[in-house]
């Protein structure tokens, strides 16, 4: 049962004691009734007030904390907007015991571990894990940082850039932009809607000595021991764990406590009022503000989760399939927004299409209609117990566990609720839930709403929003009534919510096996049930050589994968309301189906995939309309597309072929009828290879079941199709492609090719990115401000490694950013060189912990499907990789990195995305135009390869090896 000391009665003055003495108690907090774990909570509480939660679990390979500070952006000074986010920068920089700016982050680096931190309305939490045995020193660190900060002047400006680096970064996201105007127009002189992230001009007014004093004065004021929560999960004993607290968190200083800013009552003058505002020539948008009284007291009836529930369903007759089926929009997303007691709200996001964009008034009269059922009659408790259901087998087996929210709950609602607070319910209160749907009306509603043919009056002041805010009249207000109820009623129940217990069969961890069944099919299975998980995975690669033959044909394919994706879009909503997930993704010479969930509706799923594969057939009005689309998309693609985006899908069609440029796929589109798609998946079951992958909590007659599916599906008759992929093997030097966006910002990507499939290779790039990565974002990012997007990351086409280097930069043209990474690449051999041989086994023994260490069912699944579909005939490549680590030496590995990154055999391709704000030397640019790409397709056929072979008879490192 539920830990509540002896009674609920007298839990409070449990909590007392607990406080009063400092003792530790074994608790055993709320979880989902469909959870059977092995980990053990224990609560105690400091005698300066910290909250501590410590959670023992033994199959962790990595140590896990969180500190939240119950202080955020409310607590900003007037004049200094942003304070709780720069101090959230500036908290880490060097504190009395270690005044290196950098001494967490490189503690971490070396052992496996990384950093983070948030700052919201009311609360500013800092994350960070590590490998378990390096768990204390990493918090002596941490602890020191949190109780005696320098806050130094020094990096002032440094984090003045950061934060506006960041800004801008943010500055033309839609939702940004969009509650930036909201905030102006829904209430005044409140701090839920001032700006709270800071940038260059929200500190202007201050000197860097000046603001550091403001920022040391605003910490020693808010930051105090008994507004904070701590919890620590890691494999270690609870007892060790709780030591560890108590020695390193002592110190935490306790404040005075201080009055609260002067804060008038929140004024609701501009409700109901609609707000129109344009975001660019093309967005449709909507969001729904509904104030409500205070609800955060009644979190155990779990109303904000049940209510959003409700509202977000896809199953039919519900508004989200409504909207879906009148072209309206894609669905809703609802959130409660109750971080102040006296400004509450319901938020309603609505991702309009076009249809739905220019009837929104239809919309929101839709969303009246479908609360005015759900509120008709009391909520039934079946409906209630079938939301409680999905939301614990979600939490206990498909959320990894979020120790950030843990912290948060720890300090909003205590231990009890720390754990899975909106996962599991105590009681069932339908009044409750009743009165919140009655605040869903127009009379108290602020509807926010963009298009592009909006003439407006107004700017936001901070991300220069155009808008204009009208006030509601009753007669504007009955517009917005329901006119019928639109062939809308409550949902059934959703048939891929398994009927009974989940059926969790043995305690299995097999590797995978071949099975012997269809020709075309190269099928693998493995059952791993040791971790207790209900889940399946199935993996489908379907593929032929005439999917792209050409570029017409790949011009097909490209419409087939997303015709098919939008006839499944339904059936797929429904099934991942309950858990059940289906991704379908483009693959060279075909589409890959990725199902995962519970084992029956995996099968449910899967059925009505393949009858849909089976039976393809669209309207050739609609098919033409969608093939119209790509056309047009293509066309403005560096318009619509992230330049990172662009940067990524540059270099993999570079790298990996077949692959077909933008223009080339618009040529073939052209020619792309729908009679010709029908004979193209004709050809495509005549000639498929199949590989297919089945995993987790599933028999393997279950497997052999769908595999005997497809077969029966979709394969028209028994062939040997041989499928072929490609590895450029770059030229010596540096070739370089240019494109060009309509975002401000520019990106650039170094990749950085190696020379083989082998293990020793992929060991070196692996080891590289341990020591390197974190030195790349401190120098670029950090030091020199040059962007807030800057990592370096290995990375594999068809298990040839490599490195990527990327930046993306609101100060920069791409030019300047390859210009540094280059200098970068140069300057990191003296590191190499420099680095003290203990260091260098320091990184080795991380990236081989790493490597060894056992993998949640997720990953695995995921590690060996891409083995599968990379060729391998046997499996354990981490393994091997690790011992290839074993076996790196310092003097050998410096003659590997001067090979590969600094000498004349190094092969590189840089990727250089020139924003809208920026400009290209154009000197520079005639310098290097010899090594510009001008033809991919030439590029392609002029330059060595490495050609894979599908199905194989040896395996994937034996047969690249041998080219």
């Amino acid at each position: 049962m539920f830990f509540r000391c002896i009674t609920h009665f007298i839990y409070l003055s449990c909590a007392l004691v607990l406080s009063a003495s400092a003792y530790a108690e074994e608790i055993n907090p709320l979880l989902p009734k469909e959870c059977e774990q092995s980990k053990q909570y224990s609560y105690l509480k400091l005698d300066n007030g910290l909250k501590v939660l410590t959670i023992s679990d033994p199959s962790l390979n990595k140590a896990n904390i969180s500190l939240e500070a119950s202080v955020g952006t409310q607590q900003d000074p007037q004049d200094i907007l942003g304070m709780a986010h720069f101090l959230e920068h500036m908290l880490f920089l060097g504190s009395e015991k270690y005044p290196e700016a950098d001494a967490l982050q490189t503690y971490l680096a070396k052992h496996g571990g990384s950093t983070n931190a948030s700052t919201d309305y009311n609360a500013t939490n800092y994350y960070f894990d590590v490998e378990p045995q390096h768990l204390e020193g990493a918090l002596d660190l941490f602890a020191d940082a949190m109780s005696a900060p320098t806050l130094d002047s020094t990096y002032v400006g440094r984090e003045r850039n950061a934060i506006q680096a960041e800004y801008q970064y943010r500055k033309d996201m839609l939702y940004w932009r969009l509650t930036d105007a909201a905030s102006e127009a829904f209430a005044t002189n409140h701090p839920i809607t001032r700006f709270g992230m800071g940038n260059a001009k929200s500190f202007e007014a201050f000197s860097d000595q000046e603001l550091a004093n403001r920022v040391k004065a605003w910490w020693t004021a808010q930051y105090s021991a008994e507004k904070m929560s701590l919890v620590i999960s890691a494999p270690q004993s609870n007892e060790v764990l709780e030591s560890l607290a108590r020695e390193k968190f002592k110190d935490l200083p306790v404040r005075q406590a201080i009055a609260p800013l002067y804060q008038e009552p929140l004024k609701l003058n501009r409700v109901p009022s609609l707000v129109k505002t344009k975001f660019d020539d093309l967005e449709r948008y909507m969001i729904l503000y509904f104030p409500i009284p205070d609800i955060k007291e009644e979190y155990k009836a779990v109303p904000e989760e049940f209510i959003s529930f409700l509202l977000e369903q896809q199953v039919p007759q519900t508004l989200s399939s409504n909207l879906r089926g009148y072209s309206y929009a894609q669905g809703v997303s609802v959130r409660f927004n109750t971080d102040d007691p006296g400004a509450s709200r319901i938020e309603i996001y609505i991702n309009l299409h076009y249809k739905g964009g220019e009837q929104y008034w239809d919309v929101i009269r839709r969303l009246m209609a479908y609360v005015d059922i759900l509120k008709k009659e009391p909520l039934e408790e079946w409906r209630f117990n079938e939301f409680q259901k999905a939301r614990g087998l979600q939490w206990c087996y498909f959320n990894d566990f979020n120790i950030a929210n843990a912290a948060h709950n720890l300090n909003l609602y205590g231990p009890d609720y720390a754990v899975a607070k909106g996962y599991v319910a105590e009681k069932f209160n339908p009044s409750l839930y009743q009165k919140i749907l009655e605040a869903i009306r127009p009379d108290n509603m602020m509807a926010i709403v963009t298009h592009p043919d909006f003439v407006l009056s107004k700017e936001s002041k901070w991300f220069n929003t155009p808008y204009s805010v009208s006030m509601l009249t009753p007669s504007e207000q009955k517009h917005y009534l329901p006119k019928e109820s639109y062939y809308m009623a409550r949902p059934p129940t959703n048939p891929f919510l398994p009927k009974g217990k989940v059926q969790i069969s043995g305690n299995i961890s097999a590797s995978p096996e071949l099975l012997s069944t269809h020709q075309n099919i190269k099928a693998w299975y493995g059952k791993n049930t040791k971790a207790g998980s209900p889940l399946a995975y199935y993996f489908v690669l379907l593929r032929s050589p005439e999917m792209d033959e050409d570029r017409r044909n790949a011009a097909l394919t490209q419409l087939f994968w997303n015709l098919l994706r939008k006839k499944l879009e339904h059936q797929t909503l429904i099934a991942e309301e309950v858990n059940t997930d289906l991704s379908i993704e483009r693959q060279k010479n075909g589409i890959a189906l990725h199902f995962h969930g519970y084992p029956e509706s995996v099968e449910l799923l899967l059925s009505q995939t393949l009858e849909e594969i089976k039976t393809f057939r669209v309207k050739e009005r609609r098919y033409e309309g969608y093939r119209y689309g790509w056309l047009e998309y293509l066309k403005k693609y560096t318009e619509e597309a992230h330049p990172l985006t662009v940067a990524q899908e540059t270099t993999d069609s570079v790298i990996y072929t077949p692959s077909y440029s933008r223009s080339d796929l618009a040529k073939g589109m052209q020619g792309a009828s729908y009679s010709r798609m029908i004979n193209l998946l004709e050809d495509f079951k005549d000639n498929l290879h199949v590989a297919s992958f089945a995993y987790g909590n599933v028999e393997q007659v279950q497997a052999e079941t769908w595999n005997k599916m497809v077969a029966d599906a979709i394969i028209n008759k028994e062939s040997s199709p041989q499928i072929r992929e490609y590895v450029m093997r770059m030229p010596k030097g540096i070739t370089r492609v240019f494109e060009e966006s309509e975002f401000t910002d520019s990106v650039s990507l170094v990749y950085v090719q190696g020379a083989s499939a082998s293990y020793e290779e992929r060991a070196h790039f692996e080891l590289l990115e341990k020591m390197l990565s974190e030195s790349f974002f401190k120098e670029l990012r950090t030091e020199k401000q040059l962007g807030y997007v800057v990592h370096a990351t290995s990375n594999n086409y068809l298990n040839i490694p490599g490195m990527k280097f990327n930046m993306q930069s609101p100060v920069s043209g791409p030019d300047k950013l390859e210009k540094e990474t280059l200098n970068f690449m140069k300057n990191f051999l003296e590191t190499l060189i420099a680095m003290p041989e203990k260091d260098f086994n320091i990184f080795k023994s991380t990236l081989i912990t790493e490597l060894n260490a056992d993998k949640e069912l997720e990953e695995k699944a995921y590690e060996y499907w891409k083995e599968i579909k990379n060729g391998s005939l046997d499996f354990g490549s981490h393994i091997r990789t690790a011992e290839a680590v074993k076996n790196i030496n310092k003097e050998n590995f410096i003659s590997w990195y001067k090979l590969r990154f600094t000498s004349p055999e190094s092969r590189l391709l840089s990727v250089l995305v020139e924003g809208d704000s920026h400009n290209i030397n154009s000197k520079w640019m005639s310098q290097v135009s010899n090594t510009k790409l001008d033809s991919l397709e030439k590029f392609q056929n002029t330059n060595e390869k490495w050609v894979l072979v599908s199905p194989q008879s040896e395996s994937t490192e034996m047969m690249l090896s041998k080219q």
